[in-house]
């Protein structure tokens, strides 16, 4: 499976994208436009399917569910254990958001970025960067 198309499917488990107004080039992943899709300012776009009151909490949303995707989509590939694949996101709105994604005591992937450059112009670039993203946790494993 591609990785943009897990990762639609798991944002699909609690949102929806109906009567939004999807680019044509993201109609295959809508909600993965609605939540990293350029065009927006600021972190979290108040329209996105990450915006919450509190900022803070959609910016571990917004990424927790995009390195989640990747981690679910590896324990079922290699089988792994139930202590599973860990995401950790320590979040800002003013700075870098920082992500570590863990197995046991190996680190799969450090990523640090600002939550308002968390987002793509399109879905091949974004399904470009979930394989890179893919491919270093794996070697790592």
């Amino acid at each position: 499976m591609k990785p943009i198309k897990n990762l639609e499917n798991r944002l699909a488990k609690n949102n929806s994208a109906e009567d939004e107004d999807i680019p044509e080039d993201w109609k295959e992943y809508p909600l993965c436009y609605l939540g990293y899709g350029a065009d927006r300012d600021g972190c979290v776009r108040e329209d996105s399917i990450f915006w919450h009151d509190e900022v803070l909490l959609g910016v571990i949303d917004m990424f927790y569910d995009y390195y989640a995707s990747l981690a679910r989509m590896l324990e079922k590939k290699h089988k792994l254990d139930d202590l599973g694949i860990n995401v950790t996101v320590m979040p800002s709105y003013e700075d870098r958001t920082y992500v570590v994604v863990t197995y046991k005591k190996k680190v799969l992937l450090e990523d640090d970025c600002k939550a308002w450059n968390f987002c793509w112009e399109n879905p091949t670039d974004l399904n470009e960067r979930l394989g890179d993203d893919s491919e270093e946790m794996e070697n790592n494993l």
